[in-house]
């Protein structure tokens, strides 16, 4: 039973030897200073988001594609819109192969025309 108390702190002796030989041994190679990368964000503050003062200030957009057809048009794609503001989301049926003009007038024809702030926003689409 001894002899097992002294092979296992032996053990215990030879992990910690090797712990400090590690540790002197690794920071100073030229290899592993190579090897290190600083990653991720570097410490400080967030940055906090621009608080909106009336429905559609700021709204977020992101297009859904890749769907498969559907509907009486065959719509594949949905436009996502996202307002913080009112806490509402809207997915507009669309094609994949819309423009940034067809975009605009169903934004214009299916969100602002049921808004009251199409004075802030100023002139759609003329």
């Amino acid at each position: 039973m001894n002899s097992m108390i002294v092979f296992y702190l032996d053990i215990l002796l030879l992990v910690a030897k090797l712990e400090k030989g590690f540790c002197r041994v690794f920071p100073t190679c030229g290899i592993f200073q190579k090897a290190k990368k600083a990653t991720g964000k570097k410490f400080g503050m967030m940055i906090q988001m621009k608080q909106q003062k009336f429905p559609w200030e700021i709204a977020h957009i992101d297009w859904v594609t890749a769907l498969p057809p559907g509907g009486d048009r065959s719509f594949n794609a949905c436009l996502v819109l996202i307002d913080r503001y009112i806490k509402i989301q809207m997915f507009l049926p669309c094609h994949k192969d819309d423009t940034a003009m067809d975009a605009a007038i169903m934004i214009c024809n299916r969100v602002l025309s049921h808004t009251h702030h199409r004075k802030r926003l100023g002139t759609c689409i003329q």
